[in-house]
């Protein structure tokens, strides 16, 4: 029960301290003592001072696998364990020369939450690293903590300005990608109708990127038909199902035509799925058709 993870605690936590505070420990030691930290009662971790040895090993520790241990357990361990000294010391590891450290950092800055970045007026800094950060790989993690950072950390002009700039200009696919999938997990609502008009611009220009126009489909189709609606609704789709040259891409339009019941349901709807189910030499194009026809509730 408990008090066996107590009576754990007590023995366990006091060796792990020891082990952090030793200026010799092997790498491997102190990352596997940083990882069996996040198993042990929060409390019990405060009283030993184990926070504060991790925060000195995130930012003083001259091997990154160690920053990038402690950094990742900062995060496991949450807000109520870690405080506003373990959101400071993110802040600080989000600018560490190792690209690993910082791709670990982002992810905590995501599990602490929105609160504990406010509290530590962390949100310019973390938007200012989106646009900054050298590294693919960083850059998608500073994305992904936005996201779970939630509507909140947009509720001024500056996030959503700083994402837009950033997905016209980052020429790397996979961050215009994750900013996409962003927008979506944030709504329509927070988004609103300038991001969606962007989405309509890289579903033109980005033809050679599939992964982005994948997403900006994926996008339109979980904001909904009133984000569809102004992209053009369905002749912009009736257009891109045919156009597309990728099936992937295709088969998310389809997905979106789905959204658009009224219209779908129309003579001209079901003709234009009819055709494609004809003539498509996509399987897998086809089969959403089918589904489509399914969802509305044709036989």
């Amino acid at each position: 029960g408990n008090s066996v993870w107590l009576q754990a605690d007590e023995v366990v936590i006091p060796r792990l301290t020891k082990i952090f505070k030793k200026e010799d420990s092997d790498k491997t030691v102190l990352c596997s003592a940083a990882r069996t930290i996040v198993g042990l009662t929060g409390q019990a971790i405060i009283d030993a001072g184990g926070c504060s040895l991790l925060c000195t090993r995130a930012t003083e520790d001259t091997d990154e696998h160690v920053r990038e241990s402690a950094v990742h357990v900062l995060g496991e361990l949450g807000i109520k364990v870690v405080g506003s000294e373990g959101a400071k010391i993110l802040l600080r590891s989000i600018e560490d020369h190792a690209p690993r450290v910082r791709r670990a950092a982002f992810w905590s800055v995501g599990a602490l939450g929105f609160e504990a970045m406010e509290e530590v007026d962390g949100l310019s800094t973390l938007f200012q690293r989106v646009a900054e950060d050298p590294e693919v790989g960083v850059k998608v993690a500073a994305v992904r903590a936005l996201a779970q950072l939630g509507p909140k950390a947009f509720s001024d002009s500056q996030g959503l300005s700083v994402l837009r700039q950033r997905i016209t200009e980052e020429p790397h696919e996979v961050v215009q990608a994750a900013i996409i999938r962003t927008w979506a997990k944030l709504g329509l609502e927070v988004v609103g109708s300038e991001s969606v008009k962007i989405l309509n611009t890289l579903i033109e220009n980005e033809y050679d990127k599939e992964e982005v126009r994948v997403a900006a489909w994926r996008a339109l189709a979980d904001l909904g038909s009133e984000a569809i609606d102004l992209v053009e609704g369905f002749d912009s789709l009736s257009r891109w199902v045919f156009e597309d040259a990728s099936e992937c891409v295709r088969v998310e339009v389809v997905k979106c035509i789905a959204k658009l019941k009224p219209e779908v349901s129309s003579r001209e709807g079901v003709d234009l799925l009819s055709q494609l189910l004809k003539e498509d030499p996509s399987g897998d194009v086809r089969a959403a058709v089918v589904s489509t026809f399914a969802h509305l509730g044709f036989e």
